[in-house]
C-alpha cells in the first residue's frame, strides 16, 4: 500500500505517480463527468462521476487507497471523497493539483471509455 503523506485530505500528484510506479495497490477515480473521462484521463483510472458515487460504492474496495481527481482541482473530487467517507471509507484522498497538473507534468494519460492498466515508467 502507498505511504501517502495526506495533508488535510490531499495527496500530491508526485506522490501518487511514485506510488503507481512502485506498483502500489491504489484506485484512481476520475470524478469528472464521463465525457471528460472519455476525452482524456489518468492512465488506469476509472470513471466515477462525483454526482453518482452512490452507484459505485459496492464496487470500490475499502482496504485500498482511493484517490479521486477532477480538473477544478478540488470541487468534484472533494464531493466524491466526501461521499465515500460518508459510507465508511477511510483510505481516501483528493489529488491535490488535479488532472491538468498531472497532464502538464507529462504523467501518463489515455483516452477512451475503458479503464486501462497503469504501466510504471522504468
Amino acid at each position: 500500500a502507498p505511504d501517502f503523506d495526506v495533508n488535510d485530505g490531499f495527496v500530491s500528484a508526485d506522490d501518487v505517480k511514485a506510488a503507481l510506479d512502485d506498483n502500489a495497490q491504489l484506485v484512481l477515480i476520475d470524478a469528472r463527468p464521463p465525457g471528460d473521462y472519455v476525452a482524456e484521463h489518468i492512465a488506469g483510472a476509472v470513471s466515477v462521476p462525483f454526482y453518482d458515487v452512490a452507484n459505485y460504492i459496492d464496487r470500490l474496495p475499502k482496504d485500498a487507497w482511493i484517490v479521486a481527481y477532477c480538473g477544478c482541482p478540488h470541487a468534484e473530487s472533494g464531493e466524491a471523497v466526501a461521499a465515500l467517507k460518508a459510507q465508511g471509507y477511510t483510505l481516501v484522498a483528493v489529488l491535490d493539483e488535479g488532472f491538468y497538473t498531472w497532464q502538464e507534468r507529462g504523467y501518463p494519460t489515455e483516452s477512451g471509455s475503458e479503464a486501462g492498466v497503469y504501466t510504471p515508467s522504468s
